[in-house]
């Protein structure tokens, strides 16, 4: 059996999905082998910008850094970096292999997420000085929760996967904080009750806040790199919080050459086309800020467990009309309901086709719909 073969045959990423399982494994067969030095990053938007800004800041270090984020937009193989490059579809089918010799049927049980998370472990394990995880939901009960870690960053929370994390933006915080075991430091929240929920849920533990840690010498070299290099707002932001957080990994001046963000995050790929691959009501609030008065085609679709009525509310001073694009994925919502919302909304819409060259688009919706507009070629 091969890699590929062995995921499709998990189906959907998280599921199903056990708060314990995972734990459970761990303990019993991966807790008692070395590690290398772990940073997590936790929140609900900006977590992959996040970690690779940091990993690209101590590469620039000499340090062998391994990153590993999700979902991805192509090719699972992007969730694997190591050391400037994406792993190769080989080096994770041997990695692969090797998990599978030692553990065998025991992998069976886990689900997608949590087969690529100890993937990472395996690929990352004796090569690299620091591994950056990414959270895949949540805190408390991710897969990527388990290992004792270095520091622990927190991204802007908002609403999503409320089916997991909670009904209120309360519930979210602390089933997020909840992994905080170690020094934590807290990045830019769009909410202050985000703010007001971890001072007083979580006095006895080592948590700090950006805003009272940067320096107005670190704000002016953020501000003048993100200006230079065209960073949207929020990715300045997470990129304030990859600075931080490399200071305190013992980099005294982060350097800056090269550090650049991962695709699909407010990317102009040309000159009337932006794609993100944002897929909730903060993200498309982040997006709005950074449109302005522009108004844009909205490529859309989304998955039938977000909230396409906020998310799209969010974006509506923006929207000259929609052009809703097919994605072959169990998950997307029926397009009968989606077209409900939008008439609900009072926008018009049509079925994507092709980019007008006289027109300005933006592609949104989720990581499904940027990589389907990207296969189109368009």
């Amino acid at each position: 059996m091969n890699l590929i073969d062995f995921l499709d045959k998990k189906g959907v990423e998280y599921a199903p999905f056990d708060p314990d399982r995972f734990r459970e494994f761990y303990q019993n067969y991966i807790a008692q082998k070395k590690s290398p030095k772990i940073v997590q990053i936790v929140g609900t938007n900006g977590k992959g910008t996040t970690g690779r800004f940091l990993a690209q800041m101590l590469k620039n270090e000499g340090v062998m850094v391994g990153h590993f984020t999700s979902p991805h937009i192509l090719s699972f193989t992007e969730r694997f970096w190591f050391d400037g490059g994406e792993a190769t579809q080989k080096e994770l089918e041997e990695s692969f292999w090797r998990l599978f010799a030692e553990f065998g049927e025991l992998l069976i049980p886990l689900s997608y997420f949590e087969i690529l998370t100890l993937l990472g472990f395996v690929f990352f394990a004796n090569k690299a000085d620091i591994v950056i995880l990414e959270a895949g939901v949540g805190g408390e009960f991710d897969s990527t929760s388990v290992f004792s870690k270095e520091l622990l960053l927190v991204t802007n929370i908002g609403f999503d996967h409320q089916e997991m994390l909670g009904n209120t933006l309360g519930e979210i915080t602390k089933t997020k904080l909840r992994a905080s075991n170690c020094k934590t430091i807290v990045g830019f929240q769009s909410n202050s009750e985000v703010y007001e929920i971890i001072k007083k849920e979580f006095k006895d533990k080592d948590i700090k806040f950006l805003d009272e840690m940067m320096s107005s010498e670190d704000e002016a070299i953020i501000s003048e790199y993100a200006r230079n290099n065209f960073l949207a707002s929020y990715l300045a932001e997470n990129l304030s919080l990859a600075y931080i957080g490399a200071k305190q990994l013992g980099v005294v001046a982060p350097k800056l050459d090269g550090v650049c963000t991962l695709s699909g995050r407010f990317e102009k790929i040309a000159p009337n086309v932006i794609v993100d691959v944002g897929h909730n009501e903060l993200a498309a609030q982040r997006v709005a800020s950074e449109l302005g008065d522009k108004k844009v085609t909205l490529v859309f679709n989304c998955y039938a467990d977000k909230d396409p009525y906020a998310t799209l509310m969010a974006l509506r001073q923006n929207i000259e009309s929609v052009e809703i694009i097919d994605v072959k994925n169990d998950r997307i919502i029926e397009k009968e309901k989606l077209i409900k919302i939008l008439d609900r909304i009072g926008v018009s819409y049509r079925n994507f086709d092709t980019i007008n060259k006289n027109r300005e688009y933006l592609v949104f919706g989720s990581f499904s719909v940027v990589a389907e507009f990207l296969r189109r070629g368009v």
